[in-house]
């Protein structure tokens, strides 16, 4: 098929993953946004725009550029940032992927565009955020489900390294919650934290670690909690939304804590509970059964074929 993919990235993160598994099962993906990344070039940049209400929001005429460059089969948007309008001129099935945001029609940057109208051009909405779906219910918008995040193997890859930290964080360190635990980490333990970590460099650190503390937002499922699986790393992270529905258990496939005291007992336990080599054996069995069922089942590969086997119930989506 030949897909349009529009999203305000570069060449890092859920959308370009997406886009390349897509190639990778045989169809042509035609992109369209402004590059985080100064060397990755979209194929249309400039925004065709109704209006600018801020440095982050671009608008594209998805009839222009049909016109300017050919029919599409299925038009996918990937996180607000970029909004193509005129879906309902190109008669091309269409969805979008939402990672952080809700689209609802008193959203103040599709109203630009139509509202409640132009959410009702969207085919199907995909959330990464399971707690969101009960919004779109109470505006009556049923054509959503949700679709979490994921890993990319061949960057999220186990790295053999000298375990030289207790405890490991890499991420975001804004969020109140979040610093509240990393602030009592600190204090305990032999700790890192640290952002900024792509790539090879992002595995290695992550290797260096016994422990790999995470922290969904608000108990939301993000991106690191199926990387660190990926990484083969021994994850400790709150009890996140949709968790126990994707099949991920406490205590097989990574250790769950509730709150200070519980994230303390849990990690003196898996750090000095017994003796080293059984405590080094146990977070590893822990790790590799975390890594398995992402590798199984939660990759940007499954991603790209749920997303077509939604929109296109016929289509022999696997390409060997």
């Amino acid at each position: 098929m030949r897909i349009l993919m529009s999203f305000r990235y570069g060449n890092i993160g859920p959308a370009d993953w997406l886009k390349k598994n897509f190639q990778k099962l045989g169809h042509d993906v035609f992109t369209v946004g402004p590059s985080s990344d100064p060397v990755v070039h979209h194929d249309i940049e400039e925004p065709d725009m109704l209006e600018q209400l801020n440095g982050g929001i671009y608008y594209y005429d998805v009839k222009k550029i049909v016109d300017n460059h050919g029919s599409f089969d299925f038009i996918l948007q990937v996180e607000p940032g970029t909004f193509l309008y005129n879906l309902d001129e190109v008669e091309t099935p269409n969805a979008a992927w939402l990672i952080d945001s809700v689209l609802l029609p008193d959203n103040p940057f599709i109203a630009k565009i139509g509202g409640g109208d132009y959410i009702g051009q969207i085919g199907h909405i995909f959330t990464a955020k399971y707690n969101h779906i009960p919004r779109y219910w109470s505006h009556g918008i049923k054509h959503v489900s949700h679709l979490p995040l994921a890993c990319e193997p061949e960057v999220h890859e186990e790295v053999e390294k000298e375990k030289v930290y207790d405890v490991i964080f890499l991420g975001n360190t804004e969020y109140a919650e979040r610093k509240h635990f990393l602030d009592l980490l600190r204090l305990r333990y032999n700790t890192f934290i640290g952002t900024g970590y792509i790539y090879r460099y992002y595995a290695e650190k992550i290797a260096q670690a016994k422990i790999c503390f995470n922290h969904g937002h608000v108990g939301e499922m993000n991106m690191r909690f199926f990387e660190l699986m990926a990484m083969g790393a021994f994850q400790v992270c709150n009890i996140v939304h949709a968790q126990e529905l994707l099949g991920f258990e406490d205590g097989i496939h990574l250790v769950n804590y509730v709150c200070d005291a519980d994230l303390i007992s849990i990690i003196d336990r898996y750090l000095h509970g017994g003796d080293e080599r059984s405590l080094a054996e146990r977070r590893r069995e822990i790790a590799q059964n975390g890594k398995k069922k992402v590798l199984a089942e939660h990759t940007y590969r499954h991603r790209a074929e749920h997303i077509l086997a939604t929109i296109f119930p016929d289509l022999d989506s696997e390409v060997n």
